[in-house]
């Protein structure tokens, strides 16, 4: 899997400039090889490329945004009688929405883990 994939989407996503992306290259890469640790196997990232880096690309904006959201308080600009507030909460949970979505398109592809309850009948 190639991690130009997973900046060029990040980019896209993010709106940052290509001369800001250095700043954020760890978070592509940290998830990247996450979702690349969750892959049944290697082929199955070969073979699913754009969908596999459309969901990292997802998850390094989430952690983009919470990492933003949190060093950044909210901004207000005021002129005159017009008061602009930027809030940070509603793009991380677009951010969020927009990771699980590309999760659960890639769900067939990764390994199944979690609770499971249920009876063993003998």
């Amino acid at each position: 899997m190639s991690l130009k994939n997973v900046t060029d989407r990040f980019i896209m996503l993010s709106g940052i400039e290509e001369e800001e992306l250095q700043r954020w290259l760890p978070l592509c890469r940290d998830s990247l090889e996450y979702i690349e640790s969750r892959l049944t196997s290697k082929d199955t990232a070969k073979e699913n490329v754009c969908r596999v880096s459309s969901a990292a690309a997802a998850l390094a904006y989430y952690s983009y945004c919470l990492t933003v959201s949190s060093a950044e308080t909210a901004k207000r600009f005021k002129a005159g009688d017009v008061e602009i507030e930027q809030d940070y909460s509603q793009r991380v949970e677009s951010a969020k929405s927009l990771w699980l979505t590309e999760k659960e398109k890639i769900s067939d592809l990764l390994l199944q883990s979690g609770f499971y309850f249920g009876r063993t009948i003998t």
